[in-house]
């Protein structure tokens, strides 16, 4: 009579030995059965890792002799029979056989690979629903098909370095909750790798992911992806690229990483990194400073809804002007004026910030005039409360009703850096207020001293401090036209 069982796990074909099960503890099979010190923390078992990767080794032997309709008995998948594709299916890896986790020198079997066979994985890979308890180590695999990782869990890090993929790649799943802390992959590595077909990393939390020198020859999609520590640099987009609704939190330079003792940057860019296709970062949320000065775009992008906090869209910090210069740009070529309006005020604020008073004076006094009128001609609202402010402040002068009084309506507007525009609302009601206590039509004397040209209809003689007044409410009202106007333009 057979000692051989079928695993009891849901889906699986995998017949077991009295042997297997020796080893299992269980009526699983060595692919499905419970492996909690199966890690390398663990005091471990060596001989139930050798048996594990042996029988993964003649399972890939099997699908890759072109007979899958043979009697293999301990195939653990149907559909990889039928389909002659390696099918991983809610397999749960241990650690590797050897002690470095590495399979760079391979001089026997080891793992997934033979020495006869090398780094290859000649059919479409699927793993599905696994469970990584150690180091996935790919590095300089050549896969020859398609790859897939979906809602699989690494409870280490992955490398995929060197790696060379001729068909699509694919990495998707969602968030994993273990006890204290969600994550899904620890550390992701793909220096040097190059993708000749279509790449998906979508819907994951990388906490480090490193993509420098990578080609992705086609389109790669990294949709709703968080980048808790990531690197892109010197890596070439040639295909249509998304970063749709993904957080990056931080990158590093690794160069930087090994001088600096592993501080991270301030900012967020991407280095010497080269967009070729379309590209969109729709609703991206850059936590960091962004910083675009090395990054280089051949196509169209889409910068729409950028932010720099995931609660609050459509307020995104830049590092400098050229990377505000750079969005601002890819807005009018889309016409979207509104859009380019709030990126030519970032700007002009980062060369407001870049000016010196010492070495330029005039430029310097003009973009902070400008600034502090109207936001550089982004904020109308801003400009009507100065006209209304002047226009107090003139009559409030034209009043005989004391210094002290006219010096206290003096200083406090200019106090609006520290107060909210609300406040501005209260102290004009103040204002109204005051002078009709004291003037039977405070309206009409406001409604002139806010009238540039009404010296002209009358035969009052102008005097030096009018004349200032004057033509810093006409300053004024052109900043609100201009303001309104930038507003609700066309190109």
């Amino acid at each position: 009579m057979s000692d051989e069982l079928k695993c009891e796990c849901t889906d699986c074909s995998r017949e077991t030995t009295s042997y297997e099960r020796s080893l299992t503890n269980s009526n699983k099979c060595i692919f499905h059965c419970e492996k909690d010190k199966w890690d390398k923390s663990s005091n471990i078992d060596f001989e139930k890792i050798e048996y594990f990767w042996k029988e993964v080794r003649e399972y890939i032997r099997y699908i890759d002799s072109n007979k899958p309709e043979a009697n293999y008995l301990k195939c653990p998948s149907q559909k990889a029979k039928k389909k002659k594709i390696y099918i991983f299916d809610k397999f749960i890896f241990p650690a590797s056989e050897d002690d470095s986790g590495n399979f760079e020198n391979l001089y026997e079997d080891k793992n997934f690979f033979t020495k006869n066979y090398g780094y290859i994985f000649s059919k479409e890979l699927k793993f599905n629903e696994c469970e990584f308890l150690d180091v996935v180590n790919f590095i300089n695999v050549r896969f020859e098909s398609d790859v897939e990782f979906e809602n699989c869990i690494f409870k280490k890090e992955v490398q995929f370095n060197g790696i060379y993929s001729e068909g699509n790649f694919k990495i998707i799943t969602s968030v994993v909750n273990y006890g204290k802390e969600d994550y899904f992959i620890q550390k992701i590595d793909f220096p040097g790798a190059v993708f000749k077909d279509n790449v998906k990393l979508k819907r994951l939390i990388l906490n480090k992911s490193d993509f420098d020198n990578c080609i992705f020859e086609k389109e790669s999609d990294f949709y709703k992806t968080e980048f808790k520590l990531t690197s892109f640099k010197r890596t070439r987009f040639c295909g249509n690229c998304i970063f749709d609704k993904t957080i990056i939190y931080d990158t590093f330079d690794t160069y930087n990483l090994e001088k600096q003792n592993k501080k991270s940057e301030d900012k967020i860019k991407f280095n010497f990194t080269k967009f070729e296709g379309i590209t969109t970062f729709y609703k991206t949320v850059f936590i960091k400073k962004l910083d675009l000065i090395n990054t280089y775009f051949y196509d169209k992008v889409n910068f729409l809804d950028i932010s720099s906090n995931k609660y609050i869209y459509k307020k995104v910090n830049v590092k400098n002007r050229e990377t505000a210069r750079i969005i601002k740009n890819s807005f009018e070529q889309q016409n979207n004026i509104i859009e380019a309006n709030k990126f030519y005020a970032l700007e002009m604020k980062e060369m407001e910030n870049e000016l010196e008073f010492i070495n330029r004076p005039f430029e310097w006094l003009v973009f902070k005039i400008h600034g502090l009128a109207s936001n550089h001609s982004q904020d109308w609202f801003l400009a009507s409360l100065w006209v209304i402010l002047f226009g107090m402040l003139l009559t409030v002068c034209k009043t005989d009703i004391g210094t002290g009084v006219n010096i206290f309506f003096c200083i406090v507007p200019f106090l609006y850096k520290y107060l909210k525009k609300y406040m501005f609302i209260v102290f004009y009601s103040l204002y109204f207020l005051f002078m009709n206590s004291i003037n039977k039509h405070p309206l009409d004397d406001f409604a002139s001293n806010i009238n540039p040209f009404s010296i002209m209809t009358s035969a009052d003689k102008l005097n030096f401090t009018e004349l200032v007044f004057k033509i810093i409410i006409a300053f004024l009202i052109y900043q609100l036209i201009v303001s309104i106007r930038q507003n609700t333009r066309r190109k």
